[in-house]
């Protein structure tokens, strides 16, 4: 039945095993039946009786039927016992390795799972990321910290030139103008080494946020890193630094007060081959006027003037008025360390400074204009004001009155402050004939206040009074500024001080804005001059009428009018009252210094002045000046006053700068500050110290007429010859001798009997006009005396001397004069 089913059934079981996975074992077991021992086996063989008895006819069918489904029961049937037995193993094997397995195995699993997740949470937020921070999508409210954080990871696969676009396009639109904004993304820039793609527009844009900085010193030294930045591009080659880059740096100098760096700049464009523009050299003057220093106003000026005449560069106006001003305030050293040369006793360089501005427009107005056009002044009214100005600061009426016709020559009109500034030159000078005529064609409150504070400095009380006492009607008019009012009021203190303070509460009590704290100055300083104790303390607390604190100025006034009431403990008390303010400046310390030695207490003199250079402090030519006195005096005492020796410790702290801020603080550390303050030292008053004082005085400092007379006057009572010297070095130095110079060389000659001394002395004081006083002649005289020179010779300097102290009465009368109240 079997092979007869084959055969019939052959054609039939091929076509349904050729569709099968397993074709080939169902050809192979169709022909093998010994090889169906395995149920697999089985399986496939009932399967096979199936889809022959669906080819097969209904007879034969039920047979192949009834044949697949034993097979498959007994297929089943093994199957299901070899499922058991394999389940027993895997049982057995599996509750063995449980404990060990199962943690590795949730390991695994969680990890598997996470980094799945991981995976696809990074890939969305670096995309979303690189869509929020293209270039073309950053603006102003982007966050800054986000983009630099975004392009360090992810700068790989964004490359450079991404990168560089997207910090770039922060720049521009994210920054914000702002400089801290501006510099941190150049950092970035830095950071991923991207400024080589940086064009000469961008540096630019760059360096026109950091120029607003308000730091100077970071402003400055950044903008310094760009340009050096820029340099480092410009030697590889990929861009040069254009006039504007170097534009940007010097507005920034210009702000700050660099000026030195910037004149460095300048020079640097002259040495890359290119002519600095005019907005340079502006830049360069208010570097120049916000530096306030004398060696780059000069340097300015020269680099300057070089560029006007070598360059052919016209200075914009800003420029001029701005160096004229500057050139025409400050004094030339020249005149202190050297003899007066033909440079410093005219106009100085200012006048140079002019003359190359007017050469460089002229030769641009002849290359420009035709022949026939008319030519007007080069530079305004404002320059020659600001030049006149200056030369009245020095007293220099003479150039300033050239200045001013050469003005009124260009056709300018004066102004009120040109005028003025006239004024003050001739005041300074002390030609008031001169001032009151200028005065007499127009008359202003600034004019009137010029001559009168300039003639109560030289003394002329005549001047002063009589140009007073029509204006004293109009002191109580709203009209008048506040200047003409304080000098007016100063008048009014040299007259009579009980009559000022009175005036002073009439003001207040009509407007109190009449009064003001220069009035007050005037009143503590005239009580002062006084040695009214009780005045100085009862003006000193009209401050509070003004509605101002005291300034510096009016504590200065106060400490000094206390010395001059010789009430040192209470001048002390202020001072450190001062210290503890934080007010650490040499000039006060100076003032205390002489005042100290103004009321004979020099040992204390010489411990604060020890204590400043201990300190690191150096002190100014005032305070070596006051010392210098203290060295002169023979007569003054060397005991320590014993109110003044308890106060020293605090004395000490004040003037070293160490103070205590409270007194708690004070008790607290009272044993550390005992073992801090130095003993008091006695000085030693002898002409050598004086000697090597000052010698130590001329290594830093420049010695004015007042220190040279002191000095002279140490030594005239030791050593004429030692005297001579330094007055010979006064000379040399080109400072000019005073009155009171001359009158301590004529009593050195009259101490040491040498008379030929005294006569070149004179003679000298002659030739360089100085008007002897009535203690030059007494020591003119006591000269021949104590020489023994002919009685004749005498009598005849005798007369000279009672005529010229008889043109001196009407000066006595001019005195008593200031004593009525006006």
């Amino acid at each position: 039945m079997s092979s007869a089913l084959a055969r019939r059934g052959s054609k039939t079981a091929a076509t349904a095993c050729k569709h099968h996975p397993n074709r080939n074992y169902f050809s192979h077991s169709f022909y093998r039946r010994d090889v169906l021992s395995h149920h697999q086996n089985i399986r496939d063989m009932s399967l096979l009786w199936l889809l022959t008895a669906a080819a097969c006819s209904p007879p034969t069918r039920l047979y192949a039927c009834q044949t697949a489904l034993s097979m498959t029961t007994t297929a089943i049937q093994q199957r299901r016992t070899f499922r058991a037995k394999s389940e027993q193993l895997a049982s057995a094997s599996r509750s063995m390795a449980m404990m060990d397995d199962t943690s590795s195995l949730l390991t695994d699993s969680t990890c598997t799972s996470t980094t799945t997740t991981t995976t696809t949470t990074t890939t969305t937020r670096e995309k979303s990321l690189s869509k929020k921070f293209h270039p073309r999508r950053i603006g102003k409210g982007c966050d800054l910290d986000e983009i630099f954080q975004y392009l360090i990871e992810s700068s790989h696969q964004l490359g450079r030139e991404r990168v560089f676009k997207s910090l770039r396009t922060a720049l521009y639109n994210a920054s914000g103008y702002r400089v801290e904004s501006a510099w941190r993304i150049y950092q970035q820039m830095m950071h991923h080494k991207v400024t080589d793609l940086m064009g000469p527009n961008n540096y630019g844009h760059l360096l026109n946020i950091l120029k607003y900085g308000t730091d100077p010193t970071t402003t400055i030294s950044r903008m310094l890193n760009v340009l050096d930045d820029l340099r480092i591009q410009q030697g590889n080659q990929r861009l040069k630094i254009s006039l504007m880059h170097y534009s940007q740096v010097l507005f920034a100098m210009g702000r700050i007060g660099d000026a030195k760096g910037a004149c460095a700049l300048i020079q640097e464009i002259k040495t890359q081959g290119h002519v600095p523009l005019p907005s340079h050299f502006t830049s360069l003057a208010i570097a120049t006027r916000n530096d306030k220093s004398y060696d780059a106003t000069q340097e300015a000026a020269e680099l300057m003037m070089e560029a006007m005449n070598k360059d052919q560069v016209v200075l914009e106006n800003d420029a001029c008025v701005t160096m004229v001003s500057l050139l025409s305030r400050q004094r030339s050293r020249g005149q202190r360390q050297q003899q007066m040369t033909k440079e410093n006793d005219g106009i100085d360089r200012t006048v140079k400074f002019l003359e190359a501005v007017e050469y460089v427009r002229n030769k641009e107005g002849v290359d420009d204009t035709p022949t026939t056009a008319t030519t007007k002044s080069q530079y305004n009214v404002h320059v020659y004001t600001s030049l006149i100005s200056g030369l009245a600061q020095k007293g220099d009426a003479t150039n300033a009155k050239r200045l001013y016709d050469k003005m009124r020559q260009q056709g300018l009109k004066p102004t009120i402050a040109t005028r003025t500034a006239l004024i003050e030159a001739y005041g300074r000078a002390g030609d008031f004939d001169t001032a009151l005529k200028l005065l007499n064609r127009k008359q202003h409150t600034s004019m009137v206040t010029s001559v009168l504070t300039n003639a109560i400095r030289h003394n002329k009380w005549d001047v002063a009074e009589m140009l007073a006492t029509p204006w004293m009607k109009k002191l109580e008019s709203a009209k008048l500024d506040d200047k003409l009012r304080a000098a007016l009021m100063w008048v009014k203190v040299k007259s009579d001080l009980d009559d000022a303070r009175s005036f002073f509460d009439t003001l207040y009590q009509k407007d109190a804005s009449y009064v003001n704290t220069v009035m007050v100055n005037h009143l503590v300083a005239g009580s002062g001059n006084q040695r009214s104790n009780e005045k100085v303390k009862e003006s000193y607390g009209l401050h509070s009428s003004t509605g101002k604190s005291p300034s510096l100025f009016s504590q200065h006034v106060l400490v000094d009018a206390l010395f001059k009431c010789r009430d040192v403990p209470a001048a002390l008390t202020a001072f450190m009252s001062m210290r503890r303010q934080g007010i650490p400046d040499d000039i006060t310390l100076a003032m205390v210094i002489r005042g100290l030695i103004m009321n004979d207490e020099d040992t204390i003199a010489w411990n604060v002045f020890r204590a400043l250079k201990k300190d690191g402090v150096q002190p100014n030519l005032w305070a070596y000046t006051s010392m210098l006195k203290a060295y002169a005096k023979s007569n003054s005492t060397t005991g320590i006053n014993k109110e003044l020796v308890d106060v020293w410790p605090e004395l000490h702290r004040a003037v070293t700068g160490r103070h205590a801020t409270t007194e708690s603080t004070v008790e607290n550390n009272k044993e550390k500050v005992e073992e801090e303050t130095p003993v008091l030292m006695p000085i030693t008053k002898n002409p050598s110290q004086a000697y090597l004082l000052f010698r130590e005085l001329t290594g830093f400092q420049t010695p004015n007429e007042y220190t040279y007379t002191t000095l002279i006057a140490c030594f005239s009572k030791h050593s004429l010859a030692r005297a001579t010297d330094v007055f010979s070095h006064m000379c040399a130095s080109g400072v000019k001798p005073t009155v009171q110079t001359y009158t301590a060389m004529l009593q050195a000659c009259s101490i040491f009997r040498s008379a030929r001394g005294a006569l070149l002395i004179f003679r000298h004081m002659r030739d360089q006009q100085v008007a002897p006083n009535s203690a030059t002649w007494h020591y003119l005289l006591k000269a021949f005396v104590r020489a023994r020179v002919d009685k004749s010779n005498i009598d005849q300097i005798g007369n000279m001397a009672r005529e010229a102290m008889g043109s001196n009465d009407n000066d006595k009368s001019n005195k008593s004069k200031r004593k009525k109240p006006l």
